[in-house]
């Protein structure tokens, strides 16, 4: 199984110049952003615009633990878990699908949603991994984040 962290950090707004809580999300110590950045890599070289491969930013405490415990987008069956880097919603999200099972929650199915299956520069997330949470140290984490909200 993976382990997964959140910690807070300081981010700057590009567009507002403004600087507020963020939270970054870490995967096996690893941070997500820097995963999807070499991953994301090969398709945004083919779009000769390297810039946009991990271009996000975290998401406040509030808004992230908000999407975590509510019920997914009920079109695609998908959470936001980052946000552009420029901190505006909906501008360069990541979905993912958040399955839960007895013992684990599974993070599976990932999209940027401008990259999707509709568009026509489609990134194809199936060769990423998928990740699998403890459920209990999952929620646990999950209670962290809470207290910084």
């Amino acid at each position: 199984m993976n382990t997964i962290e959140f910690k807070i950090v300081k981010n700057h707004d590009q567009e507002w110049s403004g600087e507020y809580n963020a939270v970054r999300i870490f995967i096996d110590n690893k941070d997500l952003i820097d995963i999807l950045r070499d991953f994301e890599l090969e398709f945004a070289k083919k779009e000769n615009n390297e810039d946009i491969a991990g271009a996000y930013g975290g998401m406040s405490p509030e808004s992230i633990y908000e999407n975590l415990t509510s019920k997914p987008n009920a079109e695609n069956n998908k959470t936001v878990i980052l946000e552009c880097d420029c901190a505006c919603s909906g501008c360069w999200d990541l979905l993912v699908e958040i399955i839960e099972t007895e013992d684990a929650i599974i993070w599976t199915n990932f999209e940027n949603i401008h990259r999707g299956p509709k568009s026509h520069n489609f990134w194809d997330y199936s060769s990423f991994k998928n990740f699998s949470f403890d459920k209990k140290a999952y929620y646990i984490e999950l209670e962290k984040l809470k207290k910084l909200s």
